[in-house]
């Protein structure tokens, strides 16, 4: 199999995109297979990429690409979290699939509409301007109908004390394309920008004790992406 590398502006690393045709649909020989592809990226000095893209022309009439995000975990080649989405990623696999021949060329003002299978987002890349090395786009996410104020809410309340680190936080959890934990910053005793980024180590462990806890109260591997 032949993957493609592409890196989105402002993403922390590139994106490795795969046919997801050639490739299991059972999650178990999925993820062997990836596995598999990490230690080859990892062998070939590739062991910072740590974004999957899985993508096929969609057999949806509405949509021109599918596209299911894996994110990888450090530690070992086989951990893997499947339960997100990555924007950068979906522009990465709308240039790797151009360039692979899975889509027309891209040309400005062209239009590709792209089904995200994690969470079923529908996302338009519009193609500003299209050069030999790199493309420019403007992305925009379709609502296709309104969305209910409690399917926003993880836990069903607007409030959600979590217990981290012996102490008892009131954050608000929210789901949208992902989770997440909204925190009052003066809780952490973060009154402005200049505390936030001269914090160090001590609010980082803060903070991921937090997100481990939501993670936990909604059933989820604590040491996963999201």
């Amino acid at each position: 199999m032949i993957g493609h590398l592409a890196h989105a502006a402002g993403a922390p690393c590139p994106t490795f995109v795969l046919d997801a045709a050639r490739l299991p649909r059972e999650e178990t020989a999925l993820l062997g297979h990836l596995t598999e592809a990490r230690r080859y990226l990892t062998s070939a000095g590739g062991a910072h990429v740590l974004k999957i893209a899985l993508v096929e022309p969609s057999a949806h009439p509405m949509f021109d690409l599918d596209y299911r995000f894996v994110q990888a975990l450090p530690g070992a080649p086989d951990r893997f979290d499947l339960r997100g989405s990555c924007g950068h990623s979906a522009l990465a696999s709308v240039v790797a699939a151009a360039r692979s021949g899975m889509l027309p060329r891209l040309v400005p003002g062209a239009r590709v509409r792209v089904r995200v299978r994690n969470n079923g987002d529908s996302v338009v890349c519009e193609v500003d301007r299209a050069e030999r090395d790199e493309a420019g786009f403007t992305v925009t996410f379709v609502q296709p109908r309104p969305v209910p104020f409690t399917e926003l809410l993880p836990t069903g309340s607007t409030r959600t004390v979590l217990r981290a680190d012996g102490r008892r936080v009131e954050v608000s959890m929210v789901a949208s394309a992902n989770t997440y934990v909204f925190v009052d910053a003066r809780s952490l005793q973060v009154p402005d920008e200049a505390a936030l980024f001269t914090a160090g180590g001590d609010l980082l462990r803060r903070l991921e004790s937090l997100r481990a806890a939501a993670a936990e109260l909604l059933g989820w591997p604590p040491g996963g992406a999201f």
